[in-house]
């Protein structure tokens, strides 16, 4: 038995401690996974989505709204009603502004050339 099996058999003991015998017993529930990731990836593609790189990288802001909002519909899908919901919205909103904003610096600077 390694350390990690020992600290969760332990854990296991403190939770179910006071509990009737056949009592069912509820683990918490970390669903901070893909809406998380969504929002950090939305965060920087927001942060990319400038004039200067839309004339050097113009499709890595693209590329990373993409990946937020498709990050956010697989997160809405698994967990509908979790806690990481806020953190998907955010990241599908930032990654439909960061849409926004590349179309309309795409324009300007089309019109710059």
């Amino acid at each position: 038995m390694n350390n990690f099996d020992k600290f969760n058999s332990q854990f296991y003991y403190y939770e179910t401690q006071g509990c009737a015998p056949n009592a069912p017993v509820y683990q918490k529930e970390r669903a901070f996974g893909f809406g998380l990731v969504s929002m950090v990836v939305g965060i920087i593609s927001l942060l990319f989505c400038t004039r200067l790189n839309i004339l050097t990288i113009p499709y890595f802001p693209i590329v990373l709204g993409l990946t937020a909002i498709v990050l956010s519909i697989i997160s809405f899908r698994k967990r509908p009603k979790a806690f990481g919901m806020i953190m998907a919205i955010a990241g599908l909103v930032l990654g439909l502004i960061t849409f926004a904003k590349v179309i309309i610096l795409w324009d300007q600077v089309r019109s710059m050339l």
